[in-house]
């Protein structure tokens, strides 16, 4: 996403300091790319150890916080910090979604996390038009042109760069609604199987529960039947369970 905007944030940011270039703030760059290296691995451990909805509230909230300092940032150096931690620290969701995906489908591995690495590159395709719309709707061209050294920057002006504001206050926005939704809607399968563990024996328990109900759910739901042949056993012996007898 930043090749569609580095433009326009040197633009605005060069309003408060004159020595600012698109060359400066590329050096956000590598200060991402340091950031990625230590929060992928680490993102992957907080997944594991402490789910995959903890991570992305820490990912997530670390997106929301960095976006919104950055409205009120106006020193280069602190957008660089700001900026560089939005998406190297945004890194430490990367492997949430994936690492369920692996336990949803654990014979298609690769599939999945094609899929949702796809979708990852999907942020700069949806995310480049729409930050266009807010910062430049007219789509007027730079009007200013500054030489430093062997190279030469374009600018736009006030009328454009003024509106970087605005486009971080909406990308703060989606962004905190996607992480909400995530967190709603992403779940760990093993944590989903032990608590239909947990239901099923307490629900098998009741004697006035008819044997015919954990058959069905035995039958008809396949990745549940491992689940639920232990309760099956526990309860085989028991000459009212007539239908497990059978089984």
């Amino acid at each position: 996403m930043y090749g569609g905007i580095s433009i326009y944030l040197a633009s605005y940011y060069r309003q408060f300091d004159s020595t600012v270039t698109t060359r400066f703030l590329v050096a956000f760059l590598p200060l991402r790319g340091l950031m990625i290296i230590f929060c992928i691995p680490y993102g992957a451990h907080l997944t594991r150890q402490y789910g995959p909805r903890f991570t992305t509230m820490i990912g997530g909230g670390t997106i929301i916080i960095c976006m919104f300092a950055l409205i009120f940032v106006t020193n280069k150096y602190l957008f660089l910090l700001f900026y560089s931690a939005t998406f190297g620290l945004s890194t430490l969701n990367f492997m949430a979604p994936i690492i369920c995906s692996w336990k949803h489908f654990p014979s298609n591995r690769g599939t999945v996390s094609g899929i949702v690495i796809a979708g990852f590159a999907l942020g700069p395709l949806l995310f480049n038009p729409i930050n266009k719309l807010i910062v430049n709707p007219k789509s007027l061209p730079t009007t200013i042109t500054q030489v430093h050294g062997d190279a030469i920057d374009h600018f736009y002006g006030e009328e454009v760069a003024n509106n970087v504001p605005t486009m971080y206050l909406v990308l703060l926005i989606i962004w905190g609604i996607m992480v909400c939704f995530t967190y709603i809607t992403l779940k760990d399968p093993s944590t989903i199987s032990e608590s239909l563990y947990q239901n099923i024996e307490t629900f098998s328990k009741d004697e006035n529960i008819h044997d015919s109900y954990l058959m069905s759910r035995m039958i008809f739901n396949k990745n549940n039947r491992n689940t639920i042949k232990p309760v099956f056993k526990e309860h085989s012996h028991q000459k009212e369970h007539n239908a497990l007898g059978v089984l």
